[in-house]
């Protein structure tokens, strides 16, 4: 069992490769990492004696490339045993770091343009479903390499990868109830306060609202007497809320939930704010009518 600090990081392979098939040669070497191939004066590659030496060399090199700055600093954190998630073709893989920073320059790791790398084990976790919410979330940034700092995420992946190995490598530290929000896709949250304003606050659902391109509201409901309308608004992750962005909605008695999961909200008057504890409690109370996806995670 390690008990020094884990840290968890995401990897996109989005490499130049010849062939398209970058993720593959990975996977075939054990191996994940990115490009940026150095040369010497001759214009030949260059083999750096370090990663300081190559973090000087491809600032010079590759000097309009924030993405070499941003990846070459995250394989200079990463360390052994730090645990990495990647995907390929919708499906997700769990690896664990066996090596600090790597550089090769041969002719295959120049080909699939993977040169700055760690070694790592895979293993196969499936599809978007098996994995937490603000896991999928992390694959929206553009960088190659990230760190996701964010502890509830740490320990799942821990606990998963002790889980798929069969084996206490990581210490297990329990994940409360109320850290059930921060496994869910952002529509998942949204079908649970759909479900709670229609079982809590006696709402139905226009369904065909759920489905337009908005960026105020979630979908409209209306009160069972018909006497007004409400408008939904859900934000996920780090997200706060500004009332004032919902004020054109307060008209004919109409009235506007908002809920979001990091509790920030601002200009709130006249709204109605969704208690978190009280969607969370919901959920547990209500697991037999929620989707698939949320009861897996309960």
């Amino acid at each position: 069992m390690t008990d020094k600090d884990i840290y968890l990081w995401r990897a996109t392979i989005k490499t130049a490769s010849q062939d398209g098939r970058a993720f593959e040669f990975c996977q075939q070497n054990n191996i994940l990492g990115v490009g940026w191939c150095l040369r010497d004066s001759i214009d030949q590659p260059y083999v750096p004696a370090s990663i300081e030496e190559c973090e000087k060399l491809g600032r010079e090199q590759y000097d309009s490339s924030r993405g070499f700055v941003v990846s070459i600093h995250a394989l200079k954190e990463m360390a052994v045993d730090d645990l990495l998630w990647t995907r390929h073709n919708g499906i997700y893989y769990l690896c664990r770091v066996l090596s600090t920073w790597k550089y090769n320059c041969d002719a295959a790791h120049v080909y699939e343009d993977v040169i700055n790398y760690v070694d790592v084990e895979f293993h196969e976790i499936g599809t978007v479903e098996m994995v937490p919410g603000k896991i999928v979330n992390s694959f929206r940034a553009r960088s190659a390499l990230q760190r996701i700092t964010d502890d509830i995420q740490l320990r799942f992946s821990e606990h998963l990868y002790n889980a798929i190995t069969g084996t206490q490598f990581y210490p297990e530290c329990a994940i409360k109830k109320e850290e059930i929000l921060d496994f869910l896709q952002p529509e998942d949250v949204e079908e649970a306060v759909s479900l709670y304003l229609q079982l809590e606050k006696g709402y139905l659902i226009y369904s065909s609202t759920n489905k337009l391109d908005t960026q105020t509201y979630e979908l409209v409901a209306v009160a069972k007497d018909g006497s007004h309308k409400a408008y939904p608004q859900v934000k996920t992750g780090n997200v706060s809320l500004d009332g004032n962005d919902y004020k054109g909605l307060l008209s004919n008695g109409d009235k506007v939930f908002l809920f979001t999961v990091n509790g920030e909200y601002y200009n709130t008057s006249g709204m109605d704010i969704i208690d978190k504890k009280a969607l969370i409690d919901f959920i547990y109370g209500h697991k037999s009518i929620m989707p698939g996806r949320i009861r897996q995670w309960l």
